[in-house]
């Protein structure tokens, strides 16, 4: 999770720009990441299904997973639940979402 908070502070701080020119800010504006988090704009994604599974969304990690399959509980006790998991974990987001998202300006993403 701090990799994620990392990746999420480093693409709102960049967004931050000083004023041009020699022109001075007529209000001086804090950018401490409370004020940032409390009064920007939010435009978000959601990316689920990465950790709470959601079979509609990915049916991978339910295909080895114990009967009725509908749950993670279900796919904790499937064969290799430990592998496929850290599989889906590792390879369901990756670098190049990250880029994808901060490059449309999302500046806030939900992980359910």
């Amino acid at each position: 999770m701090r990799k994620i908070a990392g990746k999420l502070r480093e693409g709102i701080l960049s967004k931050i720009q000083p004023p041009s020119g020699d022109a001075q800010p007529s209000v001086m504006l804090t950018t401490s990441p409370e004020h940032l988090y409390r009064y920007r704009k939010h435009r978000g994604v959601n990316l689920g299904s990465w950790f709470v599974l959601e079979r509609w969304i990915t049916d991978a990690p339910f295909r080895s997973a114990n009967a009725p399959a509908n749950s993670d509980l279900d796919v904790a006790r499937g064969s290799n639940a430990r592998d496929i998991l850290e599989k889906h974990w590792d390879t369901w987001i990756v670098e190049d979402d990250w880029a994808w998202i901060s490059e449309r300006g999302f500046n806030a993403v939900r992980i359910p």
